[in-house]
């Protein structure tokens, strides 16, 4: 499972049960924030009790960005 763009991707490990998001979150566009949340919901849905998040190589975000990220974590 994944999501990418020309500056992002979210890619999911099965391996390693982790997301890593690369690049830059920096965007006003609803569906972009909505296709995140969907991909980090289907991971979630078929999955462990616990989900990894690299963030290592994530070089911006926005606050909208940050918000998508703590509604997911906050509703789990």
């Amino acid at each position: 499972m994944e999501l990418k763009t020309d500056i992002f991707s979210a890619v999911y490990s099965e391996e390693s049960n982790t997301i890593v998001i690369q690049g830059c979150i920096r965007t006003g566009d609803p569906v972009f924030f909505k296709k995140l949340d969907d991909l980090f919901e289907e991971v979630q849905k078929n999955n462990k009790l616990s989900l990894l998040f690299d963030l290592r190589e994530l070089s911006d975000i926005n606050s909208t960005g940050l918000g998508v990220l703590y509604h997911f974590a906050a509703s789990k």
